[in-house]
């Protein structure tokens, strides 16, 4: 008995704390439960997914809508645009509490929405708790997700969601090759009665600011835009640039994004200028204007959004051909694709191959004036919009 004691003094005091954790979100209760529509996103820094799911928010300013960030956010640079015309809350602390405590929040979370005669629409990407509360969400209230790429291993959310198909009312994908991967899951899965649920959105971006213009031809310059992880392969990009400054000074490399800081000394050996994260949107406008290429070195993607943003100032791309990316770039026309390889050398030899043809700069101009013509008939974000406003808000 005495043991036990000590043992329960030992946990007491942690079950307060959990406990006392889940008491700020009885104040979120009824903003939630006037909510139209509700959202659950990873996180709020700096990405291309991030991007789409706030332009996915900002279609939706004139609703009441409320923002679950399930996952710990590396900066805050994408947070105010989120939150400027919707409540949220930060849920990551929660999840990592107690049994107890994830218990009453996902309880509190299911019981306001079923009770809620505003409603109408839960919408999450990537977000392991809401296919958890989806089985006890009443009929009637759309309940949507969104992915954008599956996972190289196979295991990844697009495998562990599939218990919960038959409660989502609409499955969104980007591009063609994420449906049919989606087609080929359901069919090892004996779930073909639910394709049709699943339906593509296209990512869209803004012209506003996007006139075509010639570029200067004095340095050819080529960009990397993205964090630095695994998928992206940046130390591909760096090998490239590095080779090529061995043998021609024409070029000029420039390495943009986030996770850099500990890179900083790599990036500079290899021959690349590292203009780090940049998260001011004049700032980037103005580099797209003056870079000629970007480069994609990626082993999995669905379809870039800096693709998008850079091909709408006429940038052209040259990319790894993975995910939905020859969905769009045709070689020659409005870009060039090489084809991914298990040997890196390889994947290295063809992008130099296209770097050395591209070294004389002929027919730039009109290659990337296609560019520019593709990215506006094909990316424009009104289309994007009105696809989800009506996703979100016609009657079942």
């Amino acid at each position: 008995m005495k043991v036990l004691s000590v043992k329960w003094f030992k946990i007491l005091p942690i079950k307060i704390k959990s406990i006392i954790a889940i008491i700020p979100f009885f104040y979120e209760l009824k903003k939630i439960k006037a909510a139209e529509i509700i959202f659950f996103f990873p996180s709020y820094h700096t990405g291309g997914a991030e991007r789409v799911h706030l332009d996915i928010v900002n279609s939706f300013k004139t609703s009441n809508t409320y923002i679950f960030f399930e996952a710990k956010s590396n900066s805050d640079n994408n947070k105010n645009e989120f939150i400027r015309n919707s409540n949220y809350y930060d849920v990551y602390e929660l999840l990592k509490r107690s049994r107890i405590t994830k218990s009453i929040f996902r309880f509190l979370l299911i019981k306001t929405i079923n009770n809620s005669k505003n409603t109408h629409t839960l919408f999450a990407s990537y977000s392991s708790f809401f296919y958890t509360i989806t089985p006890k969400i009443k009929k009637g209230l759309k309940k949507i997700d969104l992915t954008h790429s599956f996972s190289l291993s196979g295991k990844g959310i697009e495998t562990s969601s599939l218990p919960y198909a038959s409660f989502l009312t609409n499955r969104i994908v980007i591009n063609e090759r994420t449906l049919n991967d989606f087609k080929s899951l359901y069919e090892d899965n004996n779930l073909e009665r639910y394709f049709n649920r699943i339906k593509i959105i296209q990512n869209g971006v803004s012209f506003k600011q996007n006139d075509f213009s010639i570029k200067k031809n004095n340095t050819i310059k080529i960009c990397f835009v993205g964090r630095w992880s695994n998928e992206k392969r940046p130390e591909l990009f760096l090998r490239i640039a590095k080779r090529t400054a061995l043998k021609t000074s024409k070029f000029k490399f420039y390495f943009i994004g986030t996770n850099v800081n500990s890179h900083r000394k790599t990036i500079k050996e290899h021959s690349t200028e590292s203009l780090g994260e940049i998260t001011n949107k004049e700032e980037l406008i103005k580099l797209y204007k003056e870079f000629h290429y970007i480069f994609i070195t990626s082993n999995r993607e669905g379809f870039p959004m800096v693709l998008m943003e850079a091909m709408s100032f006429g940038v052209v791309p040259v990319c790894t051909n993975v995910g939905g990316i020859s969905e769009h770039i045709i070689s020659e026309e409005n870009g060039y694709l090489i084809d991914d390889n298990v040997d890196q050398e390889i994947i290295i030899k063809d992008f130099l191959r296209i770097i050395y043809s591209l070294e004389s700069h002929q027919n730039y101009n009109d290659l990337s004036l296609n560019t520019y013509n593709y990215a506006k008939e094909n990316f424009g974000i009104d289309v994007f919009k009105n696809s989800y406003r009506e996703l979100f808000l016609k009657k079942s």
